[in-house]
């Protein structure tokens, strides 16, 4: 299979699929100096913009099925696998807090309506 070249030269070899992310998103930690953010993000062929919930938002399913399909066979142990769920609760919680800053604010339902 050859490969592609895309942004910054970085061949797409078709192993990683290119995700969503939001701009402020950072990882890794930038305190551990363990690799730049422009070095992981040309690694996993990461996009960052704001502005498409939608297609953030399909990332997330897409990745958080994929992992949660691949668990049980990861080899993970227990401390590991509450590790990465603890991530997918946290991305998913950002996911749902940027739509609730995009959708239109809605009256309460009254009780008993």
């Amino acid at each position: 299979m050859a490969s592609e070249l895309k942004d910054d030269n970085v061949p797409d070899l078709g192993l990683v699929d290119a995700v969503s992310l939001p701009a402020e998103g950072r990882v890794p930690d930038p305190v551990t100096g363990a690799a730049t953010g422009a070095e992981y993000d040309r690694y996993f062929r990461i996009i960052r913009a704001d502005g498409d919930l939608e297609a953030w938002t399909r990332s997330c399913v897409a990745a958080t099925g994929a992992l949660l399909d691949d668990m049980p066979n990861g080899g993970l142990h227990d401390g590991e696998r509450a590790d990465l769920l603890h991530g997918v609760v946290l991305v998913l919680r950002s996911t749902l807090n940027r739509w609730l800053t995009a959708v239109p604010v809605t009256p309460a339902a009254e009780p008993g309506r």
